[in-house]
């Protein structure tokens, strides 16, 4: 028995001219669409090009009214007034300084506590997992005040570590890596470790780290961001 080729399948289209309407309009929405493009991406450039045009004039001509919208001539004038104010190189590495210490504390201390809620069952798991998610509704400038008082009690006042310190964990990425820990890794692999003899920071280290790394380089990433423009 032989199979047959099946039939050729034609377009009824094929061969015809196309309707000139639809080209016309085809054209017309690719222009549309190319200009909305351009025109979001001129948004997005003009702020970088008022951050030049702001460095290049005086106090005078940046409030002015209507504003200046081209280069001015005093941009030298400016660098030295800053540099000459101002210890850009010292704050620039205070800036790197707590970032990175941050992103790396809350990488730890987060992935940790993530790993225990999600695969250790200990008394009072549950209502704990609930209130360091409530903390999450917590205004983070109603702790502004507090935090000060506690720093200056603790003489910590015009120092690293009371940015360090008070950033070295947050309820959000426990959150997070608690959900991925939670799908991501295997009872039988923490059974395994445990048969091994390996104790809670072993298999924390060597089962959970590994299979968190994309999580934990989301959230490096994200902390060391938002240490870095936390102005406040």
């Amino acid at each position: 028995m032989t199979l047959l080729d099946p039939l050729p399948r034609t377009d009824p289209t094929a061969g015809r001219p196309m309707n000139p309407h639809y080209a016309a309009r085809g054209r017309l929405a690719g222009v549309v669409t190319h200009l909305c493009v351009i025109l979001g991406v001129l948004l997005s450039i003009f702020p970088f090009y008022w951050l030049v045009v702001m460095s290049t004039s005086t106090t005078a001509e940046i409030f002015g009214y209507p504003p200046k919208l081209t280069l001015g001539d005093s941009f030298v004038e400016n660098v030295r007034s800053v540099v000459g104010s101002v210890d850009l190189l010292q704050s620039l590495l205070n800036t790197v300084i707590v970032a990175g210490a941050c992103a790396v504390l809350v990488m730890f201390f987060d992935s940790l506590a993530a790993f225990a809620f999600a695969k250790f069952d200990f008394p009072g798991r549950r209502p704990l997992f609930i209130l360091l998610i409530a903390t999450m509704l917590v205004p983070g400038s109603l702790s502004l005040v507090p935090s000060f008082i506690l720093m200056s009690e603790l003489g910590w006042v015009g120092t690293l570590q009371a940015l360090i310190v008070p950033g070295a964990a947050n309820a959000f990425g426990i959150f997070l890596l608690r959900q991925m820990a939670a799908g991501s890794i295997p009872d039988e692999l923490i059974e395994s470790a445990r048969i091994d003899g390996a104790g809670f920071f072993t298999t924390y280290w060597r089962v959970g780290v590994p299979l968190l790394r994309g999580g934990l380089a989301f959230l490096g990433i994200f902390t060391f961001i938002g240490a870095w423009n936390d102005y406040v």
